[in-house]
């Protein structure tokens, strides 16, 4: 029998075997010889959580009696990780004695030695099947919501060209009806100086307008057509993260029209990565849209401060603040679950923060939330200057 699973990126499932006897998992590789997954080791608890953010395992088998620390308090690190927090622990061990525990440290199943090949299969396919359903449900719930960014943002900029072109139809059409007139009273040789200096004075007047918003029309199209490319493409390129960040703003424009919400953009003139433009959007995007639905009331000032420094040559930190009523220290770990929302009612879907993390692990970064009630929140992203190509684990 083999398993005919795939892992998130389309290939094959990986599995995580962490022992710290070498002959245990000898026998564990042999009994998974004929399934078609990657099989990486760890032969210590540390070992395996350091694994965690460039493997990305799909399924952790881990032994329980492990020197310095056991397969537990592995476990509870494990899950206290975003890049593990989803992806099933089933324990094994000799002992019988210790099932709620290996439940309470967040596993999924208790398997005891010595193993029955056919059982211990079934239920490691079990396990996998159930992993791999509910990473593509999310991926497909998180792809959807980006695409309802991708609409909204159509929408948002279809609606902001809407009033350039009208001043521009406006100002053809009074240009056309200066023209006619000109024409009829040069037929009929009633022209006069005044008559002309007055045409002159509109055309002057319809070119200018014409110019500008067509322009403004044009440069709104430009933004459209680069945030959706960017939001659609997994590629890196060179930018200036200042410009990133205008731009972002600019796409928000009609949500904020209405608010009385002033950004403010001190990322430095010369900071510039090679990143994908469009997770960085994603980020910004969703940050400004949650202190727009959570950090304000409709009718509130604020201001959101969006900054940036270089840590050294390879990093470099994305500041984002807001003066808005920030968030009880209670809930911050609550926030960053996926679905939680505290404004159901004002559009939150609960995705936002899930979005922003995801993003941010995908450019290879890690963020920081802090925030109190009555005093705003501030993000703190650590990010590469240059965006690397993920590890792959290897087969080992």
């Amino acid at each position: 029998m083999s398993g005919q699973h795939q892992g998130a990126g389309g290939g094959r499932p990986t599995l995580l075997l962490v022992d710290d006897m070498v002959s245990n998992l000898d026998l564990l590789r042999s009994i998974l010889a004929d399934q078609d997954w990657a099989i990486s080791v760890a032969l210590s608890g540390q070992q395996a959580i350091d694994l965690m953010p460039r493997l990305r395992p799909d399924l952790i088998l881990m032994d329980v009696v492990m020197p310095e620390m056991d397969g537990f308090e592995t476990c509870r690190r494990i899950k206290a990780l975003d890049v593990g927090a989803d992806v099933p622990v089933i324990f094994l061990t000799a002992k019988t004695g210790e099932v709620e525990l290996g439940f309470e440290a967040g596993g999924v199943d208790y398997l005891t030695k010595p193993l029955r090949r056919t059982e211990f299969l079934a239920r490691l396919q079990t396990h996998l099947r159930l992993a791999l359903l509910v990473k593509d449900m999310r991926a497909r719930l998180l792809e959807r919501e980006a695409l309802a960014q991708l609409g909204d943002l159509v929408a948002e900029v279809t609606h902001e060209v809407g009033t350039p072109l009208g001043v521009g139809v406006t100002a053809a059409s009074a240009l056309k009806n200066a023209v006619q007139d000109l024409a009829e009273k040069l037929n009929a040789r009633t022209l006069s100086e005044p008559d002309l200096q007055s045409f002159m004075a509109t055309a002057q007047e319809a070119s200018e307008l014409l110019g500008s918003n067509l322009s403004s029309a044009a440069a709104l199209m430009d933004d459209l057509k680069t945030n959706a490319v960017d939001l659609a493409s997994s590629r890196a390129r060179n930018l200036r993260l200042r410009d990133q960040v205008d731009m972002t703003v600019r796409s928000l424009r009609p949500k904020l029209k209405q608010r009385l919400i002033d950004i403010h953009n001190r990322v430095p003139e010369d900071l510039q990565l090679q990143t994908q433009p469009g997770l960085l959007a994603k980020i910004l995007r969703n940050l400004i849209l949650n202190s727009l639905i959570h950090g304000f009331a409709q009718d509130e000032r604020g201001e959101i401060d969006i900054s940036a420094r270089k840590l050294d040559d390879e990093r470099f930190e994305l500041i984002y603040r807001d003066t808005g009523r920030g968030i009880a220290p209670e809930l911050h770990e609550e926030v960053l679950k996926r679905f939680f929302t505290t404004r159901p009612d004002a559009g939150g879907s609960g995705l936002g923060l899930d979005i922003i993390a995801t993003a941010c692990e995908q450019l290879g970064g890690q963020f920081k939330l802090e925030s109190a009630l009555g005093e705003g929140v501030e993000f703190r992203f650590d990010l590469p200057l240059v965006m690397g190509v993920r590890n792959q684990a290897e087969d080992s």
